[in-house]
């Protein structure tokens, strides 16, 4: 489902068959709706070091992680930062 910020309302709607892997279709979709200047929010069924790394080349977008995600660790504060 992709849904208008501005216009807070849902604007599009697709299925795809359940055997074409979540990334895969994440891809089409972007490519297809032309999302690559939005911020794309997804659930647990689409967490993989794959997806992040496709997203984090040049688009915004918000993802669950996993405690023991590997990407946590890439990511560091300094001891004076408040999260």
């Amino acid at each position: 489902m992709l849904f208008s910020e501005d216009r807070k309302i849902p604007v599009a709607l697709k299925t795809y068959p359940g055997s074409i892997r979540d990334v895969k279709t994440v891809k089409r979709i972007i490519e297809e709706f032309n999302l690559h200047s939005s911020i794309i929010v997804m659930d647990h069924g689409f967490v993989s070091m794959e997806m992040i790394d496709y997203m984090s080349d040049n688009m915004k977008y918000i993802q669950p992680l996993r405690r023991n995600s590997k990407i946590i660790q890439k990511r560091t504060f300094p001891k004076d930062t408040t999260v």
